[in-house]
C-alpha cells in the first residue's frame, strides 16, 4: 500500500516483542499495538507517509481497527466475566481459577479487575 502511493518510500519489517507491531515515520514511532491494543488504520499509515514525504511533520496516527485482532474474552456459565477489549490486557490466572471454584461451588460469578500484558494458557 505504502510502495504504490510513495514508490520511494524505505519499507521494512522487524520481527520485534510477540504480539508488538510498531510503525516509525522517520525514526518517530507513530503508532504501538501494544499501546492502543490495536492494529493502525493502514491507509492512515500511507497517507502520513505520502504527507512526510512531500514535507510535512510526523504525526501520530489516530484511527486503529480492533475488528477480531485483539479480543479475548472469558465465560463462565455464559457469563462474560473478562474482556480484552475492556480491561487493555489478558486476565490474571489466579483471579479466573477462583471466579470459576467460587461459581463451581454456587456462589455468585464475578467479574476479574486483574490484567497482565502476556498470556498464559493453562
Amino acid at each position: 500500500m505504502i510502495k504504490a502511493k510513495v514508490p520511494q518510500a524505505d519499507v521494512n519489517g522487524v520481527v520485534g516483542r510477540r504480539t508488538s507491531f510498531e510503525v516509525s515515520i522517520d525514526d518517530t514511532v507513530v503508532h504501538s499495538k501494544l499501546q492502543t491494543m490495536a492494529f493502525p488504520d493502514f491507509d492512515e499509515v500511507v497517507d502520513i507517509t505520502s504527507d512526510v514525504e512531500i514535507g510535512n511533520p510526523v504525526r501520530q496516527i489516530s484511527k486503529t481497527h480492533s475488528d477480531g485482532c485483539t479480543s479475548f474474552e472469558v465465560t463462565v456459565n455464559d457469563t462474560v466475566v473478562f474482556s480484552k477489549l475492556e480491561r487493555g490486557g489478558f486476565p490474571d490466572n489466579e483471579e479466573i481459577v477462583a471466579i470459576v471454584i467460587a461459581a463451581e461451588a454456587g456462589g455468585a460469578i464475578g467479574t476479574a479487575q486483574k490484567s497482565k500484558s502476556s498470556c498464559t494458557i493453562f
